[in-house]
């Protein structure tokens, strides 16, 4: 969870929910910033991930901090890394698959971030979709699949082809028909799409070039 402090900064608040009929407040976690909200986190090991959305307008950019939750009462930052490319939006799209952490992000791309070392993330590659936000990001194989949206007609699934991280390119796309895509889940070989007007869809990646 998150809220904003008084001094203008954000607060990642950690739930201790070991009795979940009755979830406890641990601890909270203070990210100074302006304009700026944490719109994602995700766990990784003893590692926690947020995604802080920054507004153009405050000068800064978007950026990713970890922490060591070992004792989740007392979390200590390790790193914090600029995501190029910013967007006026970020979302929620954060995806870890072995030392990398994929982010989405609304008028940017994709960003991969290696975090074999928590305390020292460094950049891995990026792909930025022009025109596109991205709303969500998975990962199968050599595979990103994402939550797209642009102008007019262009709201897909766009899959790149990320085995080579320093040329992604775009291996297929999937025309959804004037909804928007806005969450993913994936399950084996089958794709799980929320979208904005249609409903949950379900889509055949077995082949994830050729859905």
């Amino acid at each position: 969870d998150q809220n904003e402090d008084g001094a203008g900064g954000i607060d990642v608040e950690i739930i201790d929910v070991s009795t979940p009929s009755a979830p406890t407040r641990a601890t909270s976690i203070s990210i100074l910033g302006n304009l700026a909200d944490a719109v994602d986190t995700m766990i990784n090991g003893t590692t926690l991930y947020v995604l802080l959305d920054v507004h153009p307008s405050s000068g800064d950019t978007d950026s990713i901090y970890s922490y060591d939750i070992t004792t989740p009462t007392s979390p200590s930052q390790l790193d914090t890394i600029t995501l190029s490319g910013s967007g006026n939006l970020a979302t929620e799209g954060m995806y870890i698959s072995g030392n990398r952490l994929y982010v989405g992000q609304y008028t940017a791309g994709l960003n991969i971030i290696n975090i074999a070392d928590p305390s020292n993330l460094t950049s891995a590659g990026e792909y930025d979709l022009g025109i596109n936000g991205v709303h969500d990001v998975l990962i199968k194989g050599n595979y990103a699949i994402l939550a797209t949206t642009g102008s007019g007609t262009t709201d897909d699934i766009t899959v790149l082809n990320i085995s080579n991280e320093a040329s992604i390119s775009v291996a297929t796309t999937l025309d959804l028909k004037y909804t928007v895509p806005i969450g993913l889940e994936l399950s084996e070989n089958t794709l799980y799409v929320g979208t904005s007007t249609g409903g949950v869809m379900t889509v055949d990646v077995t082949d994830p070039s050729a859905p």
